[in-house]
């Protein structure tokens, strides 16, 4: 059977960012904008879109905790993993609403869940249905199934997965930090697309 040819593409930079910025996890929105965790940093980014040109991004809010996932669970409003992975362990998700929000402008995120001491390192979420987020935990080797409140004002979790394979190797041979096990999860659900598919 022969191989379809690998479709020819143009990769082209739309932002830059300064040296040694530790970019996680990013989310589309609608409008072709681009919002980027910056997990080192404790920092969220937004670069405007659709990209056409360079753009300069904008800070949209620093964190006290390293931020690591980020998902738009209904249109413009988005729940953000914090997570002390390498010291403490302590675990929030936030929400934050971006509806009506301008760049620029001040935000205020919201704790909506503290996780318990199971937890080690949130990493990369995903939305798996209305309401319900996977998120990995890339030191303890979980996945937690989290289930949004109306509004997603609210929360509870529980281990959803949990295997040996998804956890950190302490004893492999690569120098600290520790890297991570389960390193994010995806899914294929979208706010749009879960409104198109409740809809037809």
């Amino acid at each position: 059977m022969a191989i379809a040819p690998l479709p020819e593409v143009t990769v082209t930079p739309i932002a830059y960012f300064p040296e040694k910025y530790f970019l996680e996890n990013l989310a589309v929105r609608a409008d072709g904008s681009v919002l980027i965790t910056a997990v080192l940093q404790q920092e969220l980014w937004y670069v405007p879109g659709p990209a056409r040109a360079l753009a300069d991004p904008v800070l949209v809010h620093a964190f006290d905790h390293p931020v690591t996932g980020i998902v738009e669970v209904e249109p413009d409003m988005f729940v953000l993993s914090l997570t002390e992975g390498y010291t403490t362990h302590e675990s929030h998700l936030v929400r934050l609403d971006l509806n009506g929000w301008a760049p620029g402008t001040p935000v205020t995120p919201e704790v909506i869940f503290t996780f318990d001491d199971r937890v080690r390192a949130l990493n990369g979420s995903c939305l798996l249905g209305p309401g319900v987020l996977a998120v990995a935990d890339c030191f303890a080797g979980l996945i937690w199934r989290v289930d949004l409140t109306e509004g997603a004002r609210g929360a509870t979790a529980r281990v959803w997965a949990e295997h040996d394979t998804m956890a950190e190797d302490p004893d492999g041979e690569i120098p600290w930090p520790p890297q991570p096990g389960v390193n994010g999860v995806r899914g294929l659900a979208s706010p749009v697309a879960m409104r198109a598919a409740c809809c037809t």
